[in-house]
C-alpha cells in the first residue's frame, strides 16, 4: 500500500452518552501525549460512584479541570489520584463533576 491508496473520509461518532465532554491535553499526562483529545460522559453527582477506579476528566468548583483516577474519598465522596503527582490525592470536597474517559484520540507528532 502506498500513500496514493488512501481515500479521504468523513468520520461521525455516535457516542452512547448523554452529557459528553472533551478536553485536549496541553502536555503529556500519564499515557496521553500532548495534544491528545480525551472524551468522556459527565456523570450526575448521584452516579459518580460509577467513576471509581476509572481514569476521568475531573472538574473542580474553582473551574480547574484535571485528569486522574477517581477513588472513594477519605474526607468526601471522591478523591483524585493525579498521574504525575506521585500518587498524591487531591482534595475531594471541591469536585464539581467527573467524566470517565470513554475515548482517547492520540496526537502523533
Amino acid at each position: 500500500m502506498c500513500s496514493s491508496d488512501l481515500q479521504p473520509a468523513t468520520l461521525a461518532l455516535a457516542l452512547p452518552a448523554g452529557d459528553v465532554v472533551a478536553v485536549r491535553t496541553s502536555a503529556a499526562i500519564g499515557d496521553h501525549a500532548a495534544g491528545s483529545i480525551l472524551i468522556g460522559e459527565r456523570l450526575a453527582p448521584a452516579d459518580a460512584a460509577r467513576a471509581h477506579g476509572r481514569e476521568c476528566i475531573v472538574a473542580f468548583s474553582d473551574g480547574k479541570v484535571r485528569l486522574g483516577r477517581v477513588a472513594k474519598g477519605r474526607a468526601g465522596p471522591h478523591s483524585l489520584k493525579v498521574p504525575t503527582g506521585g500518587g498524591a490525592m487531591a482534595d475531594s470536597s471541591d469536585v464539581a463533576w467527573v467524566a470517565p474517559i470513554g475515548l482517547a484520540v492520540r496526537a502523533i507528532d
